[in-house]
């Protein structure tokens, strides 16, 4: 049996915008947030094994658009992570060191969406990033890609779309995987929406 107790510490998010309208900037507008979302993982036992591991990560991402143009706007994020980790029990091993302590992790990305009429838009970006163990080498982890997705708007309700990610990997061919987006507003409450291959009903 493997019990997990989750705890979110709480979250803090600070948004700015300069000419902001309805969640996008307007020509020359700018919106920047900040968002920090520490949460504690508590004690997961496992079957026939008798130790535990916990974790408590604190991720932090600052995100900025601004609009070139109309038709024209420019998306970047920088976003770090720390997952402090605490096994003991069997899962250590006498005489060698801790499986791991922290872990980190860190990415940079960025992206050009152009409206190119009425339905039809391209987004095209990259990202690099990185994930190391305490008294790794940063450099030894990174990863990096890029995407290009088009969408079709059929009204104010259905946009969708589809596109390729190509992503490096650590020790591991190149990734290749398609890029399917869809967004569909299907009433005032309810919205569906995806990111890559995972889908949100919110």
């Amino acid at each position: 049996m493997q019990r997990v107790i989750t705890a979110a510490c709480g979250s803090l998010v600070l948004v700015t915008g300069l000419g902001a309208q309805e969640g996008q900037t307007e020509r020359g507008g700018v919106a920047l947030s900040v968002e920090f979302d520490p949460t504690i993982r508590f004690d997961a036992d496992f079957d026939g094994v008798a130790g535990s591991i916990g974790v408590a990560s604190y991720p932090l991402s600052i995100n900025n658009g601004y609009s070139l143009s109309d038709d024209v706007s420019l998306n970047w994020q920088i976003a770090g992570r720390i997952d402090d980790y605490d096994v003991d029990g069997a899962l250590l091993v006498p005489g060698e060191p801790d499986l791991f302590d922290e872990v980190y992790g860190l990415s940079f990305s960025g992206n050009v969406r152009w409206k190119i009429d009425e339905n039809w838009s391209l987004l095209g970006g990259g990202f690099v990033n990185f994930s190391w163990e305490d008294e790794a080498e940063m450099g030894d982890s990174a990863t990096g890609g890029g995407l290009v997705v088009a969408s079709y708007r059929f009204g104010d309700s259905l946009t969708v779309g589809g596109g390729v990610l190509v992503s490096s990997r650590l020790e591991d061919d190149v990734l290749v995987v398609p890029a399917i987006f869809v967004r569909w507003d299907i009433n005032e409450k309810w919205r569906f929406e995806t990111e890559g291959l995972n889908g949100t009903l919110s």
